[in-house]
């Protein structure tokens, strides 16, 4: 439950804020819980804004007690990712009408999206129909951010990740050894990887239509939210993966897409799980409060998913 004088003095700093046009525009605002807290320590604070029509507005994003940046982050790596980006792509990275601190924690003003439906045959037409829109931006990103590095540079990016993947004991056995098959790839210097951007938590809840964008139809208005993740020069493949979970694409579209992504890499198919692991060795290593069971679960379904279908 959010306490009262919480939300007072967030809604007292919007009102103070002389460059939010939110609160010019809608008068008295309210704020009320948005979603059901989970108990993660580092979880962030999300409020309803309604006017004073009790129409809904905007959200407010209040970063926890114990990361106290984590907003303020997502913030700025969505906006590093519009940079990289560049023109007919950047508009995917949601980004807030006002930042600001109060009490030391990071807070953003959000304008209201609207999420996919949870109605299981409505959810499903609309998977079915955004996906292609979300899959050529992720290809353009791909193309767009794709970064050739050093050999320092690939050991550093690459082979640390890879070598404290291998090194968590919580992890399969099976894994490692997937693992140790990359790193020699990489030493031996049949597998040269570049960077690309990577949001790093790229799944349907993440990805929300914008009411505002009447020119374009519904399936190409989409919004990425939740960039505290994120990395320009991350690591390819991972947001895929991910992303054609949660979409539930067949496994021939998948496989489709894959292939494209490691044409545009230069890359062998089997360096796709190369990519993947690198990426988990890179989200291991700043799990932060996320539950290490959890993250190896997750691990092994995006690694048995891509292994399934390139095998």
């Amino acid at each position: 439950m959010v306490k009262p004088q919480i939300t007072e003095k967030i809604s007292r700093k919007l009102k103070q804020a002389s460059a939010c046009a939110l609160t010019a525009r809608a008068g008295e605002i309210h704020l009320a819980p948005f979603v059901t807290l989970k108990g993660v320590a580092d979880e962030t604070l999300k409020l309803l804004v309604t006017d004073s029509r009790g129409r809904s507005i905007a959200v407010i994003m209040w970063s926890s007690a114990v990361a106290p940046d984590m907003v303020s982050r997502g913030a700025a790596r969505a906006r590093a990712a519009r940079e990289a980006l560049g023109a007919n792509l950047d508009s995917v990275p949601l980004m807030p009408l006002l930042e600001g601190t109060l009490e030391d924690r990071t807070f953003a003003v959000m304008p209201l999206m609207i999420p996919l439906s949870t109605k299981r045959l409505i959810g499903r037409v609309q998977r079915w129909r955004i996906a292609p829109s979300i899959l050529r931006w992720l290809q353009g990103a791909t193309v767009r951010t794709r970064k050739e590095l050093s050999t320092e540079e690939k050991t550093t990016g690459f082979g640390h990740p890879l070598e404290y993947l291998n090194s968590m004991e919580a992890m399969p056995a099976g894994l490692r050894y997937r693992t140790e098959i990359a790193l020699r790839r990489l030493s031996d210097g049949e597998w040269s990887p570049s960077t690309v951007l990577m949001h790093g938590d790229l799944w349907i809840g993440n990805i929300l239509i914008d009411p505002r964008r009447k020119d374009r139809p519904w399936h190409e208005r989409f919004v990425v939210i939740d960039w505290a993740g994120a990395a320009v020069q991350g690591y390819a493949i991972y947001d895929l993966i991910r992303v054609a979970l949660s979409l539930r694409l067949p496994q021939s579209r998948f496989l489709s897409e894959l292939s494209r992504q490691v044409e545009i890499l230069g890359c062998d198919m089997q360096d796709a799980t190369s990519y993947l692991l690198a990426a988990l060795g890179h989200i291991g290593s700043h799990l932060e409060y996320f539950p290490l069971e959890r993250f190896v679960r997750m691990s092994l379904t995006c690694t048995n998913y891509l292994e399934d279908t390139i095998k």
